[in-house]
């Protein structure tokens, strides 16, 4: 028997605990005062798109753009500004690591296929690492839902959840790189 695993109680502890952040941040008020924040920071990155400031017709694939734009604007919302100046080719490796990773593959043999995709995980992770490996000082409630520093507070306290519970660097920022895939 692995003696450093965890007793399932405090797996299922955990578990009850952080879906009930996500329950608490992703309905009601608090879901509202989210999407409030999103819909500012993706009017930000649509103002930013200088593809459809040229003026004449562009050349684009929209549904490459769109999908740009709302995952610039989750990531920003979700994680504040402090993911992208660990991680700024971003959107490029998520998006590798993301093609690599569709359904049913659930080893990493795909990475043996596509190394650029490897690396890119790579490079995500070690950003999420540096994301994770911060003070996570209190944050009063009435300080509101987002911060630069951590983007929406659902994930400082799943963070701070997940220090509480004792995951591992590397576990707490695979807890929430996942987020990226919700």
């Amino acid at each position: 028997m692995d003696k450093t695993a965890k007793p399932q109680s405090a797996s299922s502890s955990f578990v009850h605990a952080n879906h009930n952040v996500w329950l608490k941040y992703l309905t009601g008020r608090h879901l509202e005062a989210i999407m409030s924040v999103y819909t500012r920071h993706f009017q930000d990155v649509l103002e930013e798109q200088s593809v459809l400031k040229d003026g004449g017709t562009p050349n684009l694939d929209l549904h490459e753009l769109l999908q740009r734009m709302i995952f610039d604007a989750s990531a920003l919302t979700f994680f504040g500004t402090r993911l992208q100046k660990f991680w700024p080719q971003l959107w490029d490796d998520w998006k590798l690591f993301n093609n690599a990773t569709y359904a049913g593959v659930r080893s990493n043999f795909a990475f043996y296929l596509q190394p650029k995709a490897y690396f890119a995980r790579e490079r995500m992770l070690r950003a999420f690492d540096k994301w994770v490996d911060e003070e996570a000082e209190d944050w009063p409630e009435s300080d509101g839902i987002w911060n630069e520093k951590w983007g929406v507070r659902m994930n400082w306290e799943r963070e701070r959840l997940a220090r509480d519970f004792q995951f591992s660097l590397r576990g707490r920022s695979c807890l929430q790189a996942s987020f990226l895939f919700v």
